[in-house]
């Protein structure tokens, strides 16, 4: 089984109604792998499988081959055992990719285009848009939903709780003049109602880095109309 099939086994089981192709093509194609020791695994371990593919890593067919080979003579096989580089490692990366996920379920920013379509583009440094694009279908089923990693060039389509892969082949439309009124409004707002002597800029950065910061509509300014 390769790494490619080998998140298609993970996302059926963990999210057995969704698919989302465009996820795999940043996976190799190099490396065998058995069902019969996937099939050992429990849950918690092949979530965190699957954050680890989602982060990219340039190591991944190297971890992946060594923690199969360490789970296939294991009673109860685990990722926990980070006494282990390559078990640590798989494990450090998953939690990064689960820790943006969680604060991107924040930050996202989506924005009504011309058309009746909420947009909301941004710039991961994991490949994180299936897990977001299948929370915000949930959260937000009778809206039509465009999500866009604007680092990868892929985008998903969401509407009424399904999650389509999306090519965006031109140009974005345009705003509607409702949402730059809402926009602007959003920002002065933002502006106006901090404390300035209670200004912490090391908390501010803590939860909104400066990395998200061009997406997020309260820190964009003007350049956000």
């Amino acid at each position: 089984m390769t790494e490619k099939e080998l998140l298609v086994y993970i996302e059926k089981f963990l999210f057995p109604s969704q698919f989302f192709p465009k996820q795999l093509e940043i996976l190799p194609q190099d490396s065998s792998i058995s069902f019969h020791v996937l099939s050992k695994l429990d849950r918690n371990t092949l979530k965190t499988l699957y954050y680890y593919l989602l982060s990219e890593d340039e190591k991944c067919t190297e971890c992946l081959r060594h923690f199969l080979s360490f789970i296939k003579n294991q009673n109860t096989p685990s990722i926990n055992y980070l006494a282990d580089s390559s078990l640590e490692r798989i494990y450090t990366k998953a939690r990064q990719v689960r820790r943006e996920i969680h604060r991107m379920k924040g930050l996202l920013r989506f924005r009504e285009l011309c058309g009746g379509y909420l947009y909301a583009q941004f710039k991961p440094e994991n490949n994180i848009i299936l897990p977001l694009a299948l929370y915000f279908s949930n959260r937000m089923r009778a809206e039509r939903i465009l999500i866009h990693d604007i680092r990868r060039n892929i985008a998903a389509f969401c509407h009424r709780d399904k999650v389509y892969p999306a090519k965006l082949k031109d140009q974005v439309p345009s705003f509607t003049e409702d949402e730059k009124i809402f926009s602007k409004l959003w920002n002065e707002y933002f502006a106006k109602i901090a404390i300035k002597e209670r200004l912490n800029i090391k908390i501010q950065k803590q939860k909104v880095p400066l990395k998200y910061r061009s997406f997020v509509i309260e820190f964009m300014g003007e350049n956000s109309l």
